[in-house]
């Protein structure tokens, strides 16, 4: 069993989909994920997921759900061999109904959560602290927390001095030039 994940190009943006190989049987199927295709560029062709950092939103998300759709069709194309049950047919069902049932958390999880600045910052320091970063392979050193958490709180006080909300800025007020809300827009 060969399962990789490959990007596509569309008219909404890059999508992920995901390719089943099992002898001469092979499936193909979109993970319902579609992402900006600026963003193309942190996605790691070697090890098919997200480099971290990146501006797409919950792409750890999207990384942990790979993973666990990897997880859950290995199980199943185990149980379908099992039972000698193994077809083109019975693998496209196992996978519309894995990746069909991630989607519905996920999304949930995007309506309710967006990708306010601040808190990824606090994330970002807090899990680099203690985890390999991609560049050095190393956790952050000391000196490299605190400059960050000194740039954040350098921000936060000019967000409140500018009397933007904290809490509504998100990546898409720094990210979209033709921003609606009028929040924040860095001209280039």
């Amino acid at each position: 069993m060969k399962l990789n994940y490959k990007l596509r190009d569309g008219k909404k943006g890059v999508t992920i989909l995901l390719e089943l190989r099992i002898g001469s049987i092979r499936v193909r199927k979109s993970t319902n994920y579609v992402f900006a295709s600026t963003s193309k560029k942190y996605w790691n062709h070697k090890s098919q997921r997200f480099n971290y950092p990146n501006d797409i939103p919950n792409s750890n998300i999207i990384n942990q759900n790979l993973n666990d759709f990897s997880n859950k069709i290995a199980v199943g194309i185990e149980n379908l061999t099992l039972s000698n049950s193994l077809s083109e047919f019975n693998c496209l069902k196992l996978i519309y109904d894995i990746t069909n049932q991630e989607k519905k958390s996920v999304k949930k999880l995007e309506k309710n959560s967006k990708m306010i600045f601040l808190n990824y910052f606090d994330y970002y320091i807090e899990f680099y602290a203690s985890n390999p970063t991609f560049k050095t392979n190393k956790p952050l050193a000391s000196g490299t927390i605190r400059t960050l958490k000194n740039a954040r709180n350098f921000f936060e006080t000019f967000l409140k001095e500018s009397k933007i909300d904290t809490k509504k800025f998100t990546f898409n007020d720094i990210c979209n030039p033709s921003n609606q809300s009028g929040l924040f827009s860095i001209k280039f």
